[in-house]
């Protein structure tokens, strides 16, 4: 008998400090769960590039549903390597567009963290496409799991393509199969 009185008092015990502590808040923080392939990716940031037609519109790649979003992540946006990757994949995005028409099926978004470094050398040259920061703390970072140049490509249903570190392997070859996925995911 004492054995069933002190199990059921240890069991008490358990889910009074449980409920107690979720109902004090302790277990309430803000989970991030980082997006995986396949997944459908969303952001909701302010578009600083004066050259956008999105300049200063709330953006992410949920506005772009029907068009195939690339979007590259940097942390310093005036770092020579983070500006060659960019330059490369802006080259990709320009590709693109419909000489005839002006539309594209492919859209570029550049992401920063929150931080005060200056745009103008990754947009050097009047380039048109969206560039966002980060809000406090870094959330949109976090929730894509991204570090320094990563670049994530979502198909036109915006659903998770695939996800590529661009820091050591770019080359020629490397774009051009990069170009190459775009073009399958528009033709989809």
């Amino acid at each position: 008998m004492r054995k069933i009185n002190s199990f059921k008092f240890g069991f008490t015990i358990i889910l009074f400090s449980i409920f107690s502590c979720e109902s004090l808040g302790i277990w309430e923080q803000e989970e991030i769960i980082p997006f995986e392939i396949g997944d459908s990716l969303y952001f909701s940031l302010q578009d600083i590039n004066q050259n956008s037609s999105s300049y200063g519109e709330l953006i992410g790649p949920q506005d772009y549903n029907g068009k195939v979003v690339f979007i590259y992540f940097t942390s310093n946006e005036t770092w020579d390597t983070c500006v060659d990757r960019f330059g490369h994949l802006y080259e990709i995005f320009e590709n693109k567009i419909d000489e005839n028409s002006g539309v594209t099926n492919a859209i570029l978004i550049g992401v920063g963290k929150n931080n005060s470094i200056s745009i103008n050398e990754i947009l050097a040259d009047n380039k048109v496409t969206p560039w966002v920061k980060d809000e406090s703390g870094n959330k949109t970072w976090d929730k894509f799991d991204a570090i320094n140049r990563d670049l994530f490509i979502i198909d036109k249903f915006g659903i998770l393509h695939s996800k590529e570190n661009l820091t050591d392997i770019p080359n020629e070859y490397f774009y051009m199969g990069i170009s190459s996925t775009i073009d399958q995911l528009i033709n989809q």
